[in-house]
């Protein structure tokens, strides 16, 4: 049940935000991936959804963006991600800051 404070996590008392944000994490500090325990100790025959885990498969779309966005221009990438993470436990977690940073993404990758 660690990390606490204000560590982005899948808590349901943290801002949604910060569990899309864990994936734009893994980019800012090069992390390849997310570690969550017991997710395959689950006991019925099947997984269902959730908000959280729709908002961290969101983020890793995020991810997949920042990624394109680096092959076309890494100075660019980098400037968007910290426009909205500045440490592991240090985030912009205004969605109106957020969605005009994920529109810049995409009009970015939308230029030739």
């Amino acid at each position: 049940m660690n990390p606490k404070e204000n560590y982005a996590n899948r808590f349901i008392e943290l801002p949604l935000i910060q569990t899309r944000y864990l994936h734009w994490i893994n980019y800012k500090f090069n992390i390849t991936g997310y570690l969550h325990w017991r997710l395959n100790s689950w006991v019925k025959n099947q997984l269902y959804t959730s908000i959280r885990y729709e908002a961290m498969r969101d983020g890793i779309d995020d991810y997949q963006l920042l990624k394109r966005i680096e092959a076309k221009d890494p100075i660019q990438a980098k400037s968007m991600e910290d426009q909205l993470i500045k440490d592991f436990d240090r985030y912009d977690n205004s969605i109106v800051r957020f969605r005009d940073v994920r529109k810049q993404m995409l009009d970015f990758l939308s230029e030739e």
